[in-house]
């Protein structure tokens, strides 16, 4: 798709926001457009919740759909750290992860960083935009290298208005976010440190790991003990704790950068 008018380095920005220190967080943008050959991506796993099901939209797009999603869109290209937007900012493109993977976090008073949830590629982000919101109202930012596809609301807009299917596949998206949203919120609120390192860990097999025989999951750690920390409502040094507490009690053993997790000794212990 050839884009008139927009150079391979659309445009840079840079801001400094306070993160409880002397030094900042230096976020640097730099967006490089080009074409790409369709989406591909895997589709999800079976036997997972309801509300894991429908959560990746690429999977879930025909070959054709996939190639007219790139056809209204722009390819843009994120080092890792950059922000794809900053609070209050227009909401006015969507993106889709090709590669990579983001986060969406917000800075509380005393400088410390929130996570409220983790995007991997296939999934869709900014979609409060599509729904009326005009500013964003969060921070995201990129995990590591990242490409998105990034596409306007009017056409985005445009594309799901002939295709029922894919609105209801969005609404579905949004309806397991929020629901997995209210199981966070629930479990920041009843569940000491311990519970919610398990609940976490569940969660992320079930969302994105890799089903084994004998009720074993194998999961990909790909996130810090802080980021974990700043997901589940503690510190890094909490987080290295539990997890050897919870190896030693063999609910999980490791496996290189994954763990293989004890599936149905996890959730006894959530329910005890």
């Amino acid at each position: 798709m050839e884009l008139k008018g927009i150079s391979k380095n659309a445009w840079l920005g840079a801001t400094m926001l306070e993160n409880g220190g002397s030094s900042g967080v230096l976020l640097t943008r730099r967006n490089r457009i080009q074409d790409e050959p369709p989406l591909e991506t895997e589709r999800p796993k079976e036997g997972k919740p309801w509300y894991f099901e429908k959560t990746n939209f690429i999977a879930n797009l025909t070959a054709l759909e996939k190639e007219q999603v790139v056809e209204i869109s722009r390819l843009k290209y994120f080092n890792k750290g950059e922000c794809l937007y900053l609070p209050d900012e227009p909401g006015n493109e969507i993106y889709l992860i090709k590669s990579g993977r983001v986060k969406s976090y917000l800075i509380s008073h005393d400088g410390k960083e929130i996570i409220l949830y983790i995007r991997y590629p296939g999934d869709i982000v900014g979609i409060t935009a599509f729904c009326g919101i005009p500013r964003r109202t969060t921070y995201l930012e990129t995990l590591k290298d990242t490409v998105v596809y990034a596409a306007s609301i009017e056409d985005f807009y445009g594309f799901l208005s002939t295709r029922p299917h894919l609105m209801i596949l969005l609404m579905k998206i949004m309806a397991a976010r929020h629901h997995q949203a209210k199981i966070l919120i629930q479990d920041l609120s009843i569940n000491n440190a311990k519970k919610r390192l398990a609940n976490f860990l569940l969660r992320s097999a079930r969302e994105r790991g890799t089903v084994l025989p004998d009720g074993l999951i194998r999961l990909q750690m790909d996130l810090s003990q802080e980021q974990i920390a700043q997901i589940i409502g503690t510190c890094r040094q909490t987080i290295n704790r539990l997890l050897k507490s919870l190896r030693k009690e063999e609910f999980f053993q490791p496996e290189g950068r994954a763990i293989i997790i004890q599936e149905k000794k996890l959730m006894s212990l959530l329910e005890g």
